[in-house]
């Protein structure tokens, strides 16, 4: 079963998955948006911010679903999309403990969406009851 879990940006080193959004990234415009339960997709809308209402410093990191229980590292493509919305993630960069270059999409990567909105409206299906976001 594919969970959603978050990470802390504390003061250790980020530790983000280097090899580019997974294939399964809910943040991939080509993922399929049916792996996530409503559980799920809350929990990651508690990591996103946006442009004038970033997630604050201490709001969780969205961590990759194939990182493991403990070992949680930020997503890919979660970083890549709306990292500069996330101020933990933007004070991460400032303090060394994670690359610049996580929060800039791969030219050659997966095409992924560039807000929360954006997400949302594509994934979710015509006639879904709202879920509180």
């Amino acid at each position: 079963m594919t969970r959603s879990r978050t990470a802390q940006a504390g003061p250790a080193r980020v530790r983000c998955r280097e090899s580019g959004p997974c294939a399964n990234c809910p943040w991939r415009r080509d993922s399929d948006p049916g792996e996530w339960s409503t559980e799920q997709w809350q929990n990651m809308h508690a990591t996103t911010g946006e442009r004038g209402a970033e997630a604050p410093v201490g709001a969780p990191l969205f961590a990759c679903h194939q990182s493991g229980e403990g070992r949680e590292q930020a997503c890919a493509g979660w970083l890549a999309a709306v990292g500069a919305d996330h101020l933990g993630a933007r004070l991460a960069i400032a303090q060394g403990r994670l690359p610049a270059e996580a929060l800039q999409p791969d030219p050659d990567g997966p095409a992924l969406y560039g807000s929360w909105a954006e997400l949302l409206a594509a994934k979710t299906p015509p006639g879904e009851p709202d879920v509180g976001w």
